[in-house]
């Protein structure tokens, strides 16, 4: 089985000129824990929680930029990699979700909970 198969191809994301609170509204509304962070030039340029943007809004404030508390080091899977590798991945690192690069743009999103849906049909 493929990344592919278990991914979430319609990915919420925020943008990197969003408020901390703003971006934390969307996390709320949509009922995620963190979301990629893309921007108009560069495409997927980060990661962010809803840990990191409560920590934010408590040391610098509501209005503060998501660019300046997200995740720059990104670690993304492709499509096509195996799915237990990608699983593999995520327990080794602790990670919640990867997102799925393809052919260089953010083409989903692979979470624990898809790798828990598709394994256990839960």
């Amino acid at each position: 089985m493929k990344v592919r198969d278990a991914m979430t191809a319609q990915v919420i994301t925020v943008r990197d000129t969003d408020s901390v609170l703003s971006g934390l509204k969307v996390l709320v509304k949509e009922e995620i824990s963190g979301a990629p962070v893309i921007s108009a030039e560069q495409g997927l340029i980060g990661m962010v929680t809803e840990f990191d943007l409560l920590l934010a809004i408590d040391h610098v404030g509501e209005e503060f930029p998501i660019s300046r508390v997200m995740h720059k080091e990104v670690v993304s899977v492709g499509p096509d990699m195996d799915l237990d590798d990608a699983r593999r991945l995520i327990l080794s690192h602790n990670y919640r979700r990867l997102p799925v690069i393809d052919g260089g743009k953010l083409g989903g999103i692979l979470s624990r909970r898809d790798i828990l849906r598709i394994r256990f049909g839960i």
